[in-house]
């Protein structure tokens, strides 16, 4: 786990909810881990009040688990939530382009520029966080240049379990490779304002996390929220939660 952040304005239940949301949409603490409340108070060293307030807000984030009597758990990976969440992003960044596409582009392709040439040198990385922070900065050029940093902001705040699936994705180099020629010829066609040639390289870049759900599904089952169904909703999400 993180240190606690010595965050300048922020409470102490604000850092400790920041640490722990990192923890958890960084993969450091692993969908379905069980978290021990006097540990993390002891790592972080604070009283147990504002990690009490961290899980109750990550727990309306749908990223934590809470069952009373029984504990607190990481929430797994809800391909559901996954797919909406990606649902609105691609939507979104389709909006932002098209306002990109009505400006002189020259200020955009010099922050993708600048984004593609830190991606390259994260390829070495030996984890995936690095390379997704600067894949993250491509598409936020994108929105901050069409003048939306408020849907960024949006984005970043509404996917989670996106963010998990992206990051174990990237776990296989060869992909961080292709995600990085998506880039590149995302850019490429860009400088060129061919319009339906990127739109369709979006769309792809987008979809190419369903593709890779059976494999990841097959090889971390522990990870993922499977949907089980009966015929009472109560025993649907609680079976859901485990």
């Amino acid at each position: 786990m993180r240190t606690l952040a010595k965050t300048t304005g922020f409470s102490i239940s604000d850092n400790v909810y920041h640490t722990l949301r990192q923890n958890i949409v960084n993969l450091h603490f692993k969908p379905g881990q069980v978290l021990n409340l006097r540990e993390i108070t002891e790592k972080l060293d604070v009283s147990r009040t504002p990690v009490r307030e961290a899980l109750i807000r990550l727990e309306r984030e749908g990223l934590v688990d809470v069952i009373p009597q029984v504990g607190t758990s990481v929430s797994k990976i809800d391909l559901s939530r996954v797919e909406e969440e990606q649902f609105i992003r691609s939507s979104l960044e389709e909006k932002a382009l098209e306002l990109c596409f009505s400006k002189n582009l020259q200020l955009l392709l010099l922050d993708l520029e600048k984004a593609l040439l830190h991606q390259e040198t994260s390829l070495k990385d030996p984890d995936a966080l690095s390379f997704l922070d600067w894949d993250d900065e491509f598409h936020r050029s994108i929105f901050h240049f069409a003048e939306k940093s408020l849907s960024w902001e949006l984005i970043l705040n509404n996917s989670s379990h996106y963010r998990r699936i992206r990051i174990m994705t990237l776990w296989n180099k060869e992909l961080r490779y292709s995600v990085f020629e998506q880039h590149q010829e995302i850019y490429e066609f860009l400088k060129k304002k061919d319009t339906k040639t990127v739109f369709s390289l979006i769309h792809d870049h987008f979809s190419r996390i369903s593709k890779q759900e059976q494999e990841l599904l097959d090889a971390y089952p522990d990870y993922f929220r499977l949907p089980i169904h009966t015929e009472d909703p109560l025993v649907n999400n609680f079976i859901n939660r485990v």
